[in-house]
């Protein structure tokens, strides 16, 4: 943080790259929305790319089941030790550890929309904004066209908030795929929530677009 406030003039705008914000676990003098508090102060605009609540869901719901333990086992010392070795630092709800190609694990964590706006208004943003940023897998995304243009495809149609073109994009695919007729399929509910649009897009992105202006 000192580091920072020595730059002067200030920044127009910060880029946080591709879950940097999610990677970042919570210590002393060190967590996530520390440093974006930081960074309001050195720059105008910020843009963050950060991982949603729909991302390595398996590995979320195994480090959230541990930290349940570890709160049930006060009178147990020997298990809350061996809980907290295999917790490390994932210690705050939605914080994970999950495998990497390499059999390592890496710390990352999650976080709602609504989340993602709230802290970047409490770190001194104003017009904020959280958009989709993936539905479908980034390594999909760039080596597989036609995934590149489905999830661009209902990104656009989400955005509008046409939540019934983006099912009938997707009940088409589907269709196709396992060759059966598209009156099929035909469902008179939405499978989309449509009550906010925090509420759409944290129901289908992989990771968010948030901004905001300080």
């Amino acid at each position: 943080g000192e580091l920072l406030q020595r730059w002067a003039p200030r920044f127009d705008v910060t880029v946080i790259g591709w879950g940097t914000i999610s990677s970042i676990p919570r210590l002393p003098g060190l967590s996530a929305e520390e440093l974006l508090h930081e960074l309001s102060k050195v720059s105008r605009f910020v843009m963050n790319v950060v991982s949603s609540t729909n991302n390595h869901v398996k590995f979320q719901r195994r480090y959230q089941a541990m930290r349940r333990a570890w709160s049930e086992t006060v009178e147990r010392p020997m298990v809350r030790a061996w809980l907290e070795q295999k917790i490390g630092l994932a210690t705050f709800d939605r914080s994970y550890y999950y495998t990497v190609d390499t059999k390592q694990n890496m710390f990352y964590s999650a976080i709602s929309a609504d989340l993602e706006a709230a802290r970047l208004k409490e770190a001194g943003y104003d017009s904020v904004r959280v958009q989709i940023c993936n539905i479908i897998n980034f390594f999909d995304i760039q080596t597989k066209p036609r995934a590149a243009r489905i999830n661009a495809a209902v990104i656009r149609l989400l955005e509008r908030r046409d939540v019934w073109g983006a099912q009938l994009l997707l009940s088409r695919g589907v269709a196709k795929a396992f060759k059966k007729p598209l009156s099929s399929l035909q469902t008179g509910s939405c499978i989309f929530d449509n009550s906010s649009e925090h509420a759409l897009y944290g129901q289908v992105a992989r990771y968010f677009i948030s901004t905001g202006e300080s």
